[in-house]
């Protein structure tokens, strides 16, 4: 069975009363991200960590492996995303 790739599209409603400029718009926040403000998907990021650490699989074969499955996944996006997640877990691993 071929991998199943899939594009997540969180809607965020925009919020603002009407003749009430003062008080701005407000929009509502995505809750359960691993790395704030980042396009990854937790299921995504796992994956990444998962091949680079338990089956010793590099950021560039690992882009290499996206780009035949057509999506574009630059390494250095990768391992910033590493980086990140591991800057998380220090207080754990501490």
């Amino acid at each position: 069975m071929p991998a199943d790739v899939r594009v997540l599209q969180h809607v965020r409603f925009k919020y603002a009363v009407k003749g009430k400029e003062e008080l701005g718009v407000r929009i509502a926040s995505i809750i359960g991200q691993a790395i704030p403000k980042s396009v990854a998907s937790s299921g995504l990021l796992a994956h990444i960590v998962q091949a680079k650490y338990c089956y010793h699989l590099p950021l560039y074969r690992q882009e290499q492996i996206w780009r035949e499955l057509d999506v574009h996944i630059p390494r250095n996006s990768m391992c910033r995303w590493v980086m990140r997640l591991g800057e998380s877990c220090a207080p754990v691993v501490e």
